[in-house]
Formats: structure tokens, C-alpha cells, sequence
């Protein structure tokens, strides 16, 4: 299993609060913000709709002929098909997808400000197993 949350609990000045840092890394490719710091329960919240969004998510089924116009119908409804956090700064304007192609099951991101997709071979399970862990974290 690709372990790609990278979480890093801070508390306030005050310890009244505690804000995180966390992104996504897969390989040399990085998903969300490093450097945005965020109220931790806000990111929990986050997280908590995204395993939600997760798991009510069906694989889409891609093939060679229609790769490209699946990824763009997904791309155009993204609040309801992504399945990357929403609603929090760390992850603004990156988009993510569960495909099937060749058999093998595959997250599709596209970050903010590119126009590519990044194929990440991952399953959704095993995403799900990561989210939840970092839920307990926060």
C-alpha cells in the first residue's frame, strides 16, 4: 500500500486550537498545499465528507476509445465526483476520480493550475484505510 498522507498537527500559540498541514505524495507527484496551514477540525471535517463521497463513489469503467470524455463529464460536476477533500484550502482546486481501465483500478487527479491527469495506481480501499487513519490523527 502507497502510504501518501502527510499530516503534521501544530497548536496555536495559545493552545486554545490546532491546525494542520497535510498534502497528498504519491511518488514525486504532490496533491494540496504544503504549506497552508488549516483548523485541524476542519480539515477533519473535510476528510470526514470525503471517506462519505468515497464510498458512495462507483468506479467508473474507461477504456482507450472513451478515457478522455469520461475524465472531462467527471471534471464538469466536480463538487459531486471528486473524491479528493473539498471544501478546505489545503486541497482548493485539485480534482480526483476512481477509474477502472485495463483491469486495474486507478486514482485520476488533476491539481490546480494543470491540465493534466496523474494515473496512480491505488485502490479505493486502500485510500479509504489511509483517510480513516488520518481522521484518527486530527
Amino acid at each position: 500500500m502507497i502510504e501518501f498522507v502527510h499530516l503534521k498537527n501544530l497548536p496555536s500559540f495559545d493552545n486554545k486550537y490546532v491546525f494542520a498541514e497535510c498534502f497528498f505524495q504519491f511518488g514525486d507527484a504532490v496533491v494540496g498545499d504544503p504549506d497552508v496551514r488549516v483548523l485541524a477540525d476542519s480539515l477533519k471535517l473535510s476528510f470526514d465528507d470525503t471517506i462519505l463521497r468515497v464510498n458512495h463513489h462507483d468506479n467508473i469503467f474507461c477504456n482507450a476509445e472513451n478515457l478522455v470524455n469520461q475524465l472531462s463529464i467527471l471534471s464538469e460536476n466536480v463538487l459531486k465526483n471528486t473524491v479528493l477533500p473539498t471544501c478546505i484550502e489545503s486541497f482548493d482546486g485539485d480534482i480526483g476520480f476512481f477509474i477502472y481501465y485495463n483491469n486495474q483500478e486507478f486514482l485520476v487527479v488533476k491539481t490546480w493550475g494543470t491540465e493534466d491527469f496523474m494515473f496512480i495506481q491505488m485502490s479505493k480501499a486502500d485510500y479509504l484505510k489511509q483517510l480513516e487513519q488520518a481522521v484518527k490523527e486530527l
